[in-house]
């Protein structure tokens, strides 16, 4: 799905958007590299998920804040740094709130903090070579690595644990923002803000081809289902959910039913034991047509009533197909002959 996402955003997009959020290592624009192909550095991934957390403004990381003399006198103070807005700040909230799922109930719950709102993501190489976990906090952002320094070694029991990014990765994470958060207010970011909503396009009648691509172009996507209808030529959308005209998330998939060219099936319901002339309602309701055939009885009672059903309750026939039903008819028994 992110390879699909990749491609229709552009590559070389993807790139330029990677290095204005603070990756300076080389990247390259191969479908691959959202699957993480190109090798960067744990401090360019902590200042990637400070724009984030930054409301999408990314700010040019430092080492050295300030410099004070054994007198007490600052030598040097760092300013507040070079900041531009990197990205979208609705966009920067709205990935904010998704990544916050990862350490509420996903694979980064090792990491969720107990006083403070955060977000974070895990990550984890082929064969466990690499994990790592990276979050923020409002005010703090940091990025943890956890692997073989000089070569890469697959960490599939390391204390009897399988190295993933929400193994040790999440606990160091959790562990020294719980230090280095103590005694900082509790502050979150504003809730994602609400999608955008647009007029979905009737595509009934039209061919998949054609739904699809209207439907894309009103941007959403088709999901495509096989449905039978009779009333519909085979190859031509039967309906579609929501329905056209309505009002849907921009972006948001329709489902679109394309017909078979077959009537759709129903499921034969059980008339045995009921009148002929119940029986009958019954099935045509179905959508089934209805064959009466006859077998005699002596038994008054049973007259009318249906003794048995082809095809048998419960089967899925087409609708407009023939149930055949049996059905008692009275036909009392001679009377004996009087002896000579």
């Amino acid at each position: 799905v992110f390879v699909q996402l990749a491609v229709d955003a552009g590559l070389e997009k993807l790139v330029q958007v990677g290095h204005r959020m603070g990756i300076k290592s080389p990247l390259n624009p191969y479908c691959s590299l959202t699957l993480g192909t190109s090798e960067v550095t744990p401090l360019e991934m902590a200042n990637v998920f400070q724009t984030v957390a930054n409301e999408g403004k990314r700010c040019e990381p430092y080492a050295i804040a300030r410099v004070v003399q054994p007198n007490g006198k600052v030598f040097f103070k760092q300013g507040k740094g070079n900041c531009k807005q990197a990205i979208d700040k609705k966009i920067a909230i709205t990935v904010v709130n998704m990544l916050k799922q990862v350490t509420s109930g996903g694979t980064g719950t090792a990491a969720a903090l107990a006083g403070w709102p955060e977000f974070g993501k895990t990550g984890s190489t082929n064969d466990l070579k690499d994990a790592t976990f990276g979050g923020c906090t409002r005010q703090i952002c940091s990025f943890v690595w956890v692997g073989h320094q000089k070569q890469l070694i697959p960490m599939s029991n390391v204390h009897g644990v399988r190295v993933f990014g929400g193994t040790f990765p999440a606990m160091i994470w959790h562990d020294f923002m719980e230090f280095a958060m103590r005694g900082k207010k509790v502050l979150d970011w504003p809730p994602a803000p609400k999608p955008e909503s647009a007029v979905v396009p009737n595509v009934v009648g039209k061919s998949e081809e054609q739904a699809t691509k209207i439907l894309a172009e009103a941007g959403f996507s088709a999901t495509v289902k096989s449905v039978a209808s009779l009333d519909v030529p085979a190859g031509k959308v039967a309906r579609q959910s929501p329905p056209g005209g309505s009002r849907a998330t921009a972006g948001s998939q329709v489902m679109i039913g394309v017909s078979n060219g077959k009537a759709p099936k129903h499921t034969v319901p059980d008339v045995r034991g009921l009148s002929q002339s119940q029986a009958t309602k019954r099935l045509e309701n179905q959508g089934f047509n209805v064959k009466v055939t006859y077998a005699k009885t002596d038994d008054q009672d049973r007259h009318k009533t249906v003794r048995s059903q082809s095809p048998g309750p419960g089967v899925r026939a087409q609708g407009g197909s023939t149930v055949t039903i049996v059905v008692w008819k009275f036909s009392p028994q001679p009377s004996p002959s009087p002896s000579p």
